[in-house]
């Protein structure tokens, strides 16, 4: 299931996450791996998340390369350690869709959701470079607890796009 793409207004959000430079082939280990970490690393602080995970798309390399950020959105800002990058996902105007099923499908619902902005004009905030597209904030937020739902069908991600001011 897919709903229909809307444009939303987001507030900036202070995140811990995890920053991965992963071959295409590679995301959904690294995405364990990295959620695994991510979660440990806030456990063993006591701290829980403001929010559902998301992967956020830093960098799209041309030749296949992705530049990624895991991470999970906090109440308050916190200082980055041991590898992990504490930051801020920005607030503003996104073109966003909420999709129902396996994670195997969200290059598809990426690209309808792409294809629906171009089709309306919508202008992403992000620029395309000799070493990839760059997004200010390109997200996969993962609003099922793998843990509780083991049914792919029944996974909700939302994919959202900052827009250009």
């Amino acid at each position: 299931m897919l709903t229909l793409p809307k444009i939303t207004t987001r507030d900036a959000v202070p995140i811990i996450g995890i920053r991965e430079k992963v071959p295409l082939a590679d995301i959904a280990p690294t995405t364990e791996r990295s959620f695994s970490r991510l979660f440990a690393w806030c456990g063993a602080r006591g701290i829980a998340p403001a929010g559902a995970p998301y992967v956020r798309y830093l960098v799209i390399d041309r030749a296949g390369d992705l530049q990624l950020e895991f991470g999970m959105p906090m109440a308050e800002p916190l200082a980055g350690a041991d590898g992990f990058v504490a930051g801020e996902l920005p607030g503003g105007r996104y073109a966003s869709v909420t999709y129902l099923g396996p994670y195997d499908d969200l290059p598809d619902v990426n690209a309808m959701l792409i294809g629906w902005a171009r089709e309306k004009g919508i202008v992403w905030d992000g620029s395309e470079d000799a070493d990839g597209d760059h997004f200010a904030c390109r997200l996969e937020i993962h609003e099922t607890d793998l843990m509780t739902e083991t049914d792919p069908n029944q996974w909700e991600t939302t994919v959202a796009i900052k827009l250009a001011d």
